[in-house]
């Protein structure tokens, strides 16, 4: 038992020491389309009218950050550690009835990245991602270029890098909230 112990821990060693630890920070940062979808900055306004109650919702954006989180991950084919830094952008906005939300975008490897809208208790939906880029979208007689639609559960959110939020659709597409011009 101490001889196959011994031949076990001095294969592992070997191979341990045959093995770089890569511990160099590798930077993923979020790309141009990622960027996009963070154009509101600090202390602008954005409203939505609520087309079912006419009521006109302001929201203030509160904060917007910037920054990089580590991931340690195994990478298989080296079978060495790598540091991924993925960067992320949040938007966090409030109305005046303190009711917030947030526009959270994450880099991912190769170039892709994750998008999350939410309007958290603000709006009664579930939270928009997935975002799929249509070209131009005319809505109220105003034509919007460069606009993707991000899907939920129940509905669809448009997005143009331009004007921000312009819309959110029930899936039947019927508009239930739209940008106030």
């Amino acid at each position: 038992m101490k001889l196959i112990l011994s031949k076990f821990l001095t294969f592992l060693v070997i191979c341990l020491s045959l093995t770089s630890c890569n511990s160099e920070d590798i930077y993923h940062e979020l790309n141009i389309e990622a960027k996009l979808f963070l154009n509101y900055e600090e202390d602008e306004t954005f409203q939505l009218k609520d087309e079912i109650s006419g009521k006109i919702i302001t929201y203030t954006v509160t904060s917007k950050k910037m920054s990089f989180s580590k991931n340690r991950e195994l990478d298989n084919i080296r079978l060495s550690f790598n540091n991924n830094l993925f960067e992320k952008g949040r938007i966090s906005f409030t109305d005046n009835n303190n009711c917030d939300g947030a526009i959270v975008v994450r880099s991912k490897k190769d170039n892709r990245y994750d998008i999350f809208i939410d309007f958290s208790s603000c709006i009664p939906l579930y939270s928009f991602s997935n975002p799929k880029y249509i070209g131009s979208l005319t809505f109220n007689g105003v034509e919007y270029p460069d606009v993707y639609e991000l899907n939920s559960l129940n509905s669809r959110l448009y997005h143009s890098s331009q004007n921000g939020i312009l819309k959110i659709d029930t899936s039947d597409g019927k508009t239930i909230y739209s940008k106030v011009q």
